[in-house]
């Protein structure tokens, strides 16, 4: 099939160039599924990075997964199809990773060190923080956070944001209570704002939506900040790759003869 063979390019890509993890790939599958080829909307792409996040498994393998299902389906073929769009896009998208590895990892071992090495990767710290800010910003939207013109789901989604955020930066709370905390207190807000029955409200839709409007946005953002402080920190002490062993030569200089005096050099 048609889907099939671009499910499997569009991921093979990704696993290709999603430098960074599975935070990173974000923002590349969200520009191919929604945004170029529209085979998911906004709000399935939000509630599929929730469900992903959720599940055991890392974010961008178990993205792929539910993205070539969903994309199947909503192209409008059978369930069995959907299940084959998982395995071709699960599949595209660690190959790249499992083939390189294989091929280049003694080369990686034997020259880590290497000037031109090194040179590579810190050119690729700079991408990977930018690919981290993208991913944080997708979830950033009105399809997560709606508008103030409906103000009770927007400063809803505010509140929990912050509350996940801060609970997660500040009091280390853990990702598995923010995350049922903030689902249970959106569920009892929606059952109290829409007058509904508590087994009405409690719909697979609703939950993902809850998942992905609260708890995820915190998260995602939090570590996308903490990511992005730890790589650019890294890039500032690395700039040179002789620095450490000029840092060393100058720590046993000062050692054997103490400081350096420029008024006794120059007499």
């Amino acid at each position: 099939m048609t889907l099939l063979f671009q499910l499997f390019w569009t991921f093979f890509k990704i696993g290709l160039f999603g430098f960074g993890g599975g935070y990173a790939m974000l923002s590349l599958i969200q520009g191919e599924v929604v945004t170029r080829h529209d085979w998911l909307t906004a709000g399935q792409f939000t509630d599929i990075v929730a469900v992903s996040q959720m599940t055991p498994g890392p974010i961008g393998i178990n993205s792929a997964t539910y993205v070539g299902f969903t994309s199947m389906v909503n192209a409008g073929y059978p369930t069995w199809a959907g299940v084959l769009g998982s395995v071709v896009a699960t599949l595209a998208v660690v190959l790249p990773s499992f083939v390189l590895m294989i091929a280049v990892s003694r080369f990686l071992i034997a020259h880590k060190n290497h000037p031109v090495v090194e040179a590579v990767f810190r050119g690729l710290r700079p991408a990977v923080v930018g690919l981290l800010a993208a991913a944080a910003l997708v979830l950033l939207t009105a399809d997560n956070f709606s508008t103030p013109a409906h103000p009770w789901q927007f400063w809803t989604s505010v509140g929990l944001f912050a509350f996940a955020f801060v609970g997660n930066m500040r009091y280390r709370l853990s990702p598995i209570f923010l995350i049922v905390a903030c689902g249970v207190a959106g569920l009892l807000l929606y059952c109290a704002f829409r007058s509904r029955c508590f087994a009405c409200a409690a719909t697979p839709v609703f939950l993902h939506y809850l998942a992905a409007s609260c708890a995820q946005k915190g998260l995602v953002f939090w570590r996308f900040c903490k990511k992005s402080s730890n790589l650019y920190a890294k890039s500032l002490f690395s700039t040179n790759p002789y620095s450490q062993q000029a840092h060393d030569h100058e720590k046993q200089c000062f050692l054997r003869v103490g400081p350096r005096n420029p008024f006794f050099e120059k007499h």
